[in-house]
């Protein structure tokens, strides 16, 4: 009987370090457990020897015994498991192993005893030495490495990351395991040096495959819950146990590319070890692995493999990649190995030992995975695994779709209104922030083309086939611009690249940017062609006058060596163009028209952009650069729809493009422009119906562009707006060629704005029924924190007033001032503005008595209202007031379940309809579902606002007499002696108002106001409800002169904004400025209130009432989510139910 195989693994974890200057860790622990737990109930063709080391057990010197005396015992067959959760860490390595590593530096695992009492950490060179061992006997030799710098260990909450810095101590030869238990590991480098002049001819190279959580100049990040890449790596294994080790990096990397924070994954294979294998068995996958094509080139009689640097491969890799040769794609039988030891921008040389005389094969990757490009896809899961499907049926690794836009180049998105998919292109430019003096980056989603891809469309092979040849496409264009050599000695600064514009006239329209020290700095042409050269790397160019600017380049060697270079351009249309290659520079010597005249010109061509960005790549080696034709890339057309695309032909090989030492020089040239310039004339924006009138003073230049996406580590403004506010998305801009992409209007060099008070600019925006498109403006604003420090809050204000319809039968706004903050982020003396469009799709009930469902996350069910008040006895019911709907009231009021059987909701109309009136119809819809006297029920009330006076009309009316069922009424902001937004000129002035505040605090409800808005006109006057809301109004004096029984207890809660300590202050401020901007100025003063109602109006309930009264330091908007409003009223609620 054969012997049974063995899993030897080693399981580090250490979230504990002794150095003081290691910073300790929260989720090691559970990532070792999980991964232990995992091994022990799986894997049961084998016998499994597991050890665990964490913390303080998790010694360096315990650790190398491990590695010797425990997975040293693996034999031919067996499985060896290294994994290590962890702080990774790099320093500067011994002089003997510079040429293994030109940066002069070594990775290495943090052990929880290491730089304490001058214990080293884990390098890299002992690692290998230690896995030589381990691997001596044939195992298949696996390690997973969960820390930072991990990308090459065998050669940084809600995240945290798993880095700490630089061991500054450099080691001597012999202090390269010193500790070990195996005296020829002792002594293992030096001997090599004793034998070899004192240098080191090689560091050991075993058969093993390294999977780790990113590249070596990454963070490895961590919650909690563990890392994210051992849990990603954990859940991928219990989906499916039988994939190989390529099909579980591509699933890991795809589940953290889901995160917002970049983190890539990474995979290679050492010493012929068969990634394709199945994870940790050593078993054949039943799945086919990719295949590329190996052909035989005539010119160079060499063989040539399908795959290069435009394909993903890094060209600065230091390692051969290693085949299998195959006759056929579909053959079984391996015919030989080959290697390939440099990579090719397009195809790459590849040494065979195949006895066969054929000149095409096909090659199956053994031991490297690259990184692909991700595409954002917004849609439906069905349409994804469709999209998925047609990935594996063309075994296209280098594209993957994932869920986080913010790390993805491309995005797939479905139109909801249009009903299709379409394609674009994730751009950044750089942005002058004015308050910080320094360029931002944001970003912006530019149309690859007329891609609209129905549903339908994804059920047929032929055009799932083309999207899938679109994508492969992109994902070269997007490694063509990305190409560079890291690792490369050249110093390309000593290449002067300058750009000059061949009509001296437009050199006023071109701004240089330069990576300096202190950030991104901005020059003009002139200055930045000075004396002195500056590096710039982008070019931003004013294309308004929509003439073509011809130019010029210009490159000089400045450097004391001879250069061959090489030209490439690539098109913002996803081409890419070889231009001149072989170029000879001598030392000192200037190419003057480095890019011929037919390609010297820039202009957008699309009617719709307004902003687009070419490169020209230069490759700088010194060595002959024959051609770059191979990285020729056809443009994909923007005006063709996706019948008439025709796939990319197969490609012949062309000449050896194999270069040792290279770079390149990247220049971006990025055209901007201005879509109209609007004064007397209208200005259409969008073909469905938003249009600027005509200002007979008013000047502004007009433009469209994406939503602004700071870097990673700053404030996402205008994406974010839907996250923000429920019911509610952007509106894209379709100018009618079938682009919807823009959604930010720029206005820009406004002149004459003190004109707006009385002659106000007009915007016109779709009317349709059931929504509801406004304007608004982003700030962001830092706010003062209890702790002393400052927080970004982003703040969506509502710009203008809706006026009614203008002749179309569109919504009208008028803007009658601009925003304090509209000339920030731009270095324009005249001012500017920038504004997005909302839409709000309305509900069509205006009453509405439902039940809350907090198993689904407090959701209001209209459904079986009449069932479960006759299942329950106590019954809280939830009234709003006139700003807004009881949804976030609701979800916020979950604690009451814990005193009540059920929760109901009533919403209703509060525009005509007197206030007596909603108390009868409340009246009404508690009748119907069984809530009377004499059913045995006890009913509360809890009311906002207006809703207050709904509630008290209920229980004080002779007729209604609701103080015959209510036990308990809590009424918080409830304007019992009248309210001055009573003052407000009309209720449309006061909703626009309202829904300053309601944009912003989730606890009312912006859709229900935008509801509000529609359908009113613009002379209407005040409505009766808030007629009735006035102070001394005849409804407020008749009801609190009406003395009923003392049957029901009234509970008040008052806020008070003169004593507002709350994190939001600095964000109620600015709100109650920009509303009183927009309507008039109807607070208070400094008279005690909470913005809407004064706190002795809330307090004004007659005494004969004996109402329990709270004070709270808050506002009308925030009783629901302000935590001592929420104590105080689950106080009565507590005490109530007993």
């Amino acid at each position: 009987m054969p012997e049974e195989k063995k899993i030897y693994a080693l399981l580090v974890g250490i979230n504990e370090y002794l150095s003081p200057d290691v910073s300790n860790l929260n989720g090691t622990q559970k990532d070792v457990e999980d991964m232990q737990d995992y091994i022990l109930s799986n894997y049961t063709a084998f016998e499994k020897k597991v050890a665990v080391l964490k913390d303080k057990n998790a010694t360096r010197s315990n650790i190398i015994k491990s590695f010797e005396q425990h997975l040293g015992q693996a034999q031919e067959g067996d499985i060896v498991l290294f994994y290590y959760s962890g702080h990774g860490s790099w320093g500067k390595t011994n002089q003997a192993f510079f040429k293994f590593d030109p940066d002069e530096r070594e990775e290495g695992l943090v052990c929880h005893d290491s730089r304490v009492n001058n214990q080293f950490d884990l390098a890299d060179k002992e690692i290998a030495v230690l896995l030589n061992y381990v691997a001596r006997n044939n195992a298949e030799v696996v390690l997973l490495i969960d820390s930072c710098h991990s990308g090459s260990v065998t050669r940084y909450a809600d995240a945290a990351t798993r880095m700490t810095g630089s061991g500054n101590q450099v080691r001597t030869l012999s202090d390269y395991l010193y500790d070990s238990t195996l005296e020829e590991h002792k002594t293992y480098y030096t001997t090599l040096a004793a034998q070899n002049g004192g240098e080191i001819a090689e560091i050991p190279m075993s058969r093993h495959l390294l999977m780790s959580a990113c590249s070596e100049r990454e963070l490895a990040r961590e919650t909690k819950d563990g890392g994210w890449f051992t849990q990603s790596l954990l859940s991928v294994l219990k989906e499916n146990e039988s994939l190989s080790y390529f099909q579980v990096y591509s699933q890991v990397f795809s589940a953290i590319s889901q995160k917002h924070e970049k983190q890539t994954p990474q995979l290679e294979a050492y010493g012929l070890f068969n990634a394709n294998n199945v994870f940790l068995t050593g078993g054949k996958s039943l799945t086919k692995s990719t295949r590329f094509r190996i052909g035989k080139s005539a010119k160079t009689n060499s063989f040539r493999v399908d795959f290069g640097a435009q394909t993903g491969f890094p060209l600065d890799i230091s390692r051969a990649i290693n085949f299998n040769i195959y006759e056929t794609k579909e053959s079984e039988e391996v015919l030989g190995v080959g290697q390939v030891n440099s990579i090719g921008l397009v195809d790459s040389e590849i040494r065979m030992r195949v006895s066969s005389r054929e000149t095409v094969f096909w090659g199956e990757m053994l031991d490297y995975a690259l990184a692909p490009t991700t595409i954002c896809f917004e849609g439906a899961q069905e349409d994804l695994d469709l999209l998925n499907d047609g990935l594996k049926k063309r075994n296209i690794q280098q594209v993957v779709f994932v869920t986080n836009d913010l790390v993805c180049p491309f995005v797939l998105a479905w139109d909801q209104k249009d009903a299709c998919y379409r394609l674009s292109e994730r751009q950044q430019e750089q942005v002058w922030n004015a308050a910080t003096e320094h360029y931002d980056t944001k970003s912006f989603n530019r149309p690859v083309f007329i891609l609209e891809l129905g549903k339908a469309d994804l059920r047929e092979e032929f055009k799932v086939n083309i999207v899938m040849e679109i994508l492969e496409h992109l994902s070269q264009w997007k490694y063509t611009v990305d190409l560079d050599n890291p690792k490369s000695r050249i110093n390309k600064k000593g290449i002067e690249v300058k750009f000059t514009t061949d009509n001296p006239s437009d050199a006023h329209k071109v701004k240089c940017l330069v990576k300096e020290p202190k950030g991104i700095q901005q020059y003009d042409l002139e200055e930045a062609n000075g004396a002195t050269q500056k590096d710039y790397h982008k070019l931003v160019l004013d294309y308004t006058e929509e003439v073509e600017i011809n130019y010029s380049i210009r490159i000089k060697n400045n450097t004391r060596d001879k250069y061959y270079l090489a030209l490439a351009l690539i098109t913002a249309d996803h081409g890419v163009i070889p231009l001149q290659a072989n170029i000879v520079l001598e030392p000192g010597e200037e190419l003057e028209e480095a890019v011929d005249k037919y390609y010297g010109t820039l202009s957008i061509a699309r009617k719709n952009d307004t902003n687009i960005t070419n490169y020209l790549k230069v490759f700088i080696s010194k060595k002959e650069i024959s051609t770059v034709q191979g990285l020729e890339l056809p443009s994909l057309v923007m005006e063709e729809q996706l019948q008439y695309f025709e796939p990319m032909t197969g490609r012949n090989f062309g000449a050896k493009t194999d270069i040792n030492d290279w770079c390149t020089k990247t220049i971006a040239f990025n055209l901007k422009r201005d879509i109209d310039t609007f004064g007397n004339n209208d200005v259409e924006i969008d073909h469905r119906g938003i249009l600027i009138h005509g200002h007979t003073a008013l000047k502004a230049n007009v433009g469209m562009n994406s939503p602004q996406q700071n870097t990673r580590s700053a404030n996402q403004l205008y994406e974010n707006i839907p996250n923000k506010v429920s019911n509610m998305e952007l509106f894209y801009m379709d100018d009618g060629t079938g682009f919807p992409s823009e959604t930010v209007l720029e206005l820009t060099n406004i002149e004459n704005e003190n004109t707006l008070a009385e002659n106000p600019l007009k915007i016109s925006v779709p009317k349709q029924d059931g929504e509801l498109v406004f304007p608004f403006t982003v700030e962001t604003i830092l706010v003062l924190q209890e702790d002393g420090s400052y927080k970004e809050e982003t703040l969506i204000l509502p710009i203008g007033t809706n006026t009614g319809k203008d002749d179309k039968g569109n919504d009208l706004y008028e803007v009658h001032e601009l925003p304090t903050n509209s000339n920030k982020g731009t270095r324009s003396l005249g001012k500017s503005l920038k504004m997005c469009f909302g839409r709000m799709f309305l509900s069509k009930d205006n009453y509405n008595l439902c039940w809350v469902d907090y198993a689904q996350g407090g959701t209001r069910e209209s459904e079986g209202v009449a069932e479960k008040v006759a299942e329950a006895k106590k019954i809280l019911v939830v009234l709003h007031g006139i700003i807004g709907d009881t949804s976030a009231m609701a979800v916020n009021l979950e604690f009451a379940s814990k005193y009540y059987d059920l929760i109901l909701t009533y919403d209703y109309e509060n525009l005509n309809t007197p206030i007596p009136q909603i108390s009868t119809h409340f009246k009404e819809e508690l009748t119907k579902v069984g809530i009377v006297e004499g059913a045995g029920k006890t009913l509360d009330l809890v009311a906002h606002s207006m809703g207050g006076l709904v509630s008290r009309g209920f229980i004080e009316s002779p007729d209604l007499r609701g103080d015959l069922l209510v036990r308990n009424l809590y009424m918080l902001g409830t304007p019992n002696a009248g309210s001055a937004f009573s003052k407000i000129a009309t209720y449309r002035d006061l909703a626009t108002a309202g829904m300053t505040f309601a944009l912003n605090f989730k606890t009312f409800g912006a859709a229900s106001l935008a509801q509000k808005i529609t359908g009113l006109s613009v002379t209407k006057n005040l409505t009766v409800t808030l007629e009735q809301m006035g102070v001394g109004s005849p409804f407020l004096m008749q009801l609190n002169n009406h003395p009923t029984p003392e049957k029901v207890q009234y509970y008040i809660i008052a806020g008070d904004i003169t004593a507002y300590k709350g994190t939001a202050t600095g964000v109620l401020a600015k709100l109650v400025d920009w509303a009183s901007v927009q309507v008039g100025n109807v607070v208070y003063g400094a008279s005690k209130n909470d913005i809407a109602v004064s706190t002795d109006s809330i307090l004004g309930v007659p005494s004969y009432f004996n109402p329990i009264t709270e004070r709270v330091d808050c506002h009308h908007m925030v009783y629901f989510v302000d935590k001592q409003s929420m104590e105080i009223l689950e106080g009565w609620m507590k005490e109530g139910s007993n």
